[in-house]
């Protein structure tokens, strides 16, 4: 099957994961011209590759934030007026004219509680604005109280930043709402960074209320897991996937998610094609933070608790066939505790806990969907998540980020890539813990220290 796909940016995680998860049998038509960092991608040049592709694939999976925004990032900026973004979303319509018969799959963001951050300079807004997001949602519901708490909030905003942010919102938002109007054979809106309150819970209202009765439109959390999630759906084309789910602690509400993290793999799974199914001999095993509270790392989680969730692993690793560990103890990085305590760590099928709880999701949801229709196991891919998601995120990160600022450096904007990149790959040679994985090229996808790309050369 030929697949044309439109990443929601360059990086990595929406561009070389879904190329690493598609099978033998799956071609993937990326576009050659894409965004880097705070460079957006062209308009025209996404609509030419989308009607280029269109003649060869058999079904479009479309970021609709690539399209119309041309990244991620340039959703959040106010480059282009409602008007214009609506005319740009309105080319799906094309799309389908030219090749009514290909099913588009589409994924749209619904915009994070903050803005972004691109130095180290603006992590004051950023943390304000997740409190102003909060505060007025939360006065709407509970009065005054919260509504000084939120103009406490908006006086550490910059004014112009504000007005930004609002603009934004209240375009991305319209432009959600008309992705509803236009044809599509699936429509997923992912709910981007965000707290239990904020604006995003009365676009989801509204979102939600025109979309009722529709079986094709989903709603949770996540973002930059969308295109894997997206991929494997379009994929089994409608097959299902058996597996069991099991836990190793409590029910949580994730850092930046507004659910119950069961509700977000239920409605993962059920998006992908894959249904629970307690007898399966494959096994998506979620560990959560003991307490039921997630914070950055591993840090506070006893070792009492991280034996027993060993455990349960090492028995899962003895007596099922596939185990895929979804590691969710801490947000933007998994325990490397807790992986030293894996007798086998190579027998495990699949491995994710690269970012926020629902990026993780369904990245390893996207991996063992597809590993179930190719009836193979991807390690190769399992690998790099280890060497990234684990040693990277919860380790060597941190080091380089330290090492940057040493040299005068800010680890959200570098100007010197390349030695940072060195930099890093001598930490690696240094802190290599599983001697069976095979040598990856290291680099740095954007001038950021924030991600890293493991090329396995293939």
């Amino acid at each position: 099957m030929t697949i044309a796909l439109l990443p929601l940016d360059s990086r990595p995680c929406n561009s070389s994961f879904p190329e690493e998860l598609a099978g033998e049998n799956t071609t993937l038509l990326l576009p050659e011209i894409m965004d880097d960092y705070t460079r957006p991608a062209p308009f025209e040049a996404s609509c030419d590759f989308l009607m280029d592709a269109g003649a060869r694939a058999d079904a479009f999976v479309i970021s609709a934030d690539h399209l119309v925004y041309g990244s991620l990032l340039a959703s959040r900026t106010f480059q282009i007026s409602e008007t214009e973004a609506i005319r740009r979303a309105d080319f799906v319509r094309e799309v389908h004219k030219c090749f009514p018969d290909k099913p588009i799959v589409l994924f749209s963001i619904i915009m994070r509680a903050s803005i972004s951050a691109l130095a180290s300079s603006d992590l004051d807004a950023y943390q304000a604005m997740m409190d102003y997001a909060e505060a007025v949602n939360r006065a709407q519901q509970e009065g005054d109280v919260w509504s000084a708490v939120a103009e406490h909030a908006r006086a550490r905003i910059p004014e112009d930043v504000l007005e930004t942010y609002l603009s934004v919102r209240k375009r991305n938002h319209a432009v959600n709402l008309h992705w509803l109007d236009l044809p599509f054979s699936s429509l997923l809106y992912l709910q981007e960074d965000a707290r239990v309150y904020g604006f995003h819970r009365l676009e989801q209202q509204e979102l939600i209320g025109r979309a009722e009765g529709r079986q094709n439109v989903y709603l949770h959390n996540g973002a930059d897991e969308g295109g894997c999630v997206a991929l494997a759906r379009t994929l089994l084309g409608g097959r299902k996937i058996q597996a069991h789910v099991a836990w190793l602690g409590p029910d949580f509400i994730a850092l930046y998610e507004d659910r119950l993290f069961s509700e977000n793999v239920k409605d993962t799974m059920r998006y992908v094609g894959i249904e629970e199914d307690p007898d399966a001999q494959t096994v998506m095993v979620v560990a959560p933070p003991p307490d039921a509270k997630q914070q950055e790392n591993d840090g506070q989680v006893p070792g009492t608790d991280l034996d027993r969730m060993a455990d349960a692993v090492n028995t899962l690793l003895e007596g099922k066939s596939r185990v895929y560990l979804l590691d969710v103890i801490g947000a933007n990085g998994g325990s490397l505790r807790l992986m030293k305590r894996i007798r086998h760590p190579e027998r495990l099928w699949g491995y994710s806990a690269w970012n926020t709880a629902s990026n993780s999701l369904g990245t390893l949801a996207a991996q063992l969907a597809l590993d179930a229709l190719e009836d193979t196991g991807n390690t190769a891919f399992r690998d790099a998540r280890l060497l990234d998601d684990l040693l990277y995120q919860s380790l060597l990160r941190d080091r380089l980020n330290a090492w940057v600022r040493a040299n005068g450096e800010d680890p959200f904007q570098l100007k010197d890539r390349k030695r940072a990149e060195n930099r890093l790959r001598e930490m690696y040679a240094q802190n290599m813990p599983y001697p069976w994985v095979t040598p990856h090229q290291i680099s740095l996808p954007w001038a950021r220290t924030f991600e890293v790309k493991i090329d396995r050369g293939r």
